[in-house]
């Protein structure tokens, strides 16, 4: 995958969480937790791009074993991440509702769909 189809699809999976927020507050309202949603795009979208990154370089001049390393820590690290930011957002903002959870999940979800797009097309170009 090129810099530029990574670029299209990222920008493509923020809109989709954005449509797809939107039309969950036309159900429920989930428009108090902005901050969350915001904030967990943004680290999202870095986090991929990071990972996408050192799966380019790992694809081009690494052995195998390294690009499953980058696989393995891209999936602690979000874990560790994703736990610490709910648990933060609660700590810090201590929502009235558990709705918070509806756009986190969804961002998440959507992140790891592409995350697995990008890196599955990565695995099949490297050495």
């Amino acid at each position: 995958m090129t810099h530029n189809n990574f670029i299209k699809y990222l920008l493509i999976s923020i809109a989709f969480c954005t449509i797809l927020l939107g039309l969950f507050n036309l159900f429920v309202s989930i428009s108090s937790h902005i901050n969350l949603m915001v904030f967990s795009i943004v680290f999202y979208s870095i986090l991929s791009y990071i990972i996408f990154l050192m799966g380019q370089k790992s694809t081009q001049s690494r052995p195998g074993d390294y690009f499953l390393y980058i696989v393995v820590i891209n999936v602690f690290i979000k874990l560790i991440a994703s736990f610490l930011i709910v648990f933060l957002y609660v700590k810090i903002y201590q929502p009235q509702d558990k709705y918070f959870v509806i756009p986190f999940l969804t961002i998440y979800m959507i992140f790891t769909i592409f995350e697995t797009y990008f890196l599955s097309l990565q695995a099949k170009s490297s050495k």
